[in-house]
């Protein structure tokens, strides 16, 4: 049968956990159809003597929210041989938000992964308030790799003070658990003096249902 693609003379390790061996590999309409000495025509060979040939990695942890928007590759993903990335991680992903509220979701990820928000503001066009109208929107982009998201929590609950005390009232009656909240700056630089005054008042926050507080 003809390929459109053979991939001869690689290493192949395949993912099962069988040592690696080698074999060509051939591809029809996007499908592995065969493993093993291919002498059939293809459209395309690629000679993979001295490489490995393997199933795409998926990396379960990323950050290309943002990133996506500008670099179709998935750069450097795609340098590792990484197929599928998972972004949304860490609770910051770019929806569900409304434009009109876009700078709050845009300071998680300049504070966590050191993206401009200049940068993302000339690189994202925000067409989305939902979640299924943000994955519309990533489905017009060019893309080499594939993508999966999480809903971030943090976009979810950008909510005020009175939510996070409800919140962590909550984990005190059950006195378990472990919430996690960044400091706003007063943790950004080394000896500010509002980091005693920030975490006496998380501290405040958790004695409100149960003494003694939880741990920060």
């Amino acid at each position: 049968m003809p390929y459109d693609l053979v991939i001869k003379n690689g290493t192949v390790i395949d993912g099962s956990g069988l040592p690696r061996y080698r074999a060509d590999v051939g591809v029809s309409r996007g499908r592995i159809a065969t493993i093993g000495r291919i002498r059939e025509s293809a459209r395309e060979v690629l000679d993979a003597e001295c490489h490995i040939v393997a199933p795409g990695f998926v990396d379960g942890h990323t950050h290309m929210d943002a990133q996506i928007f500008w670099d179709p590759l998935g750069t450097s993903s795609c340098y590792h041989g990484i197929t599928t990335v998972v972004m949304g991680n860490c609770g910051f992903t770019l929806a569900p938000c409304a434009a009109k509220d876009k700078h709050l979701v845009v300071r998680n990820l300049q504070r966590a992964e050191d993206i401009p928000p200049a940068a993302m503001g000339a690189g994202i066009k925000w067409s989305w308030t939902t979640f299924p109208e943000f994955l519309d929107a990533l489905e017009a982009l060019p893309k080499g790799i594939n993508y999966a998201g999480y809903v971030g929590h943090s976009a979810i609950r950008n909510a005020g003070w009175d939510e996070v005390r409800r919140l962590v009232g909550a984990m005190g009656e059950l006195n378990a658990g472990i919430f996690e909240i960044a400091g706003e700056g007063v943790d950004r630089k080394a000896g500010d003096p509002g980091v005693r005054e920030w975490h006496t008042r998380r501290q405040g926050d958790g004695r409100q249902r149960r003494d003694p507080a939880p741990r920060w």
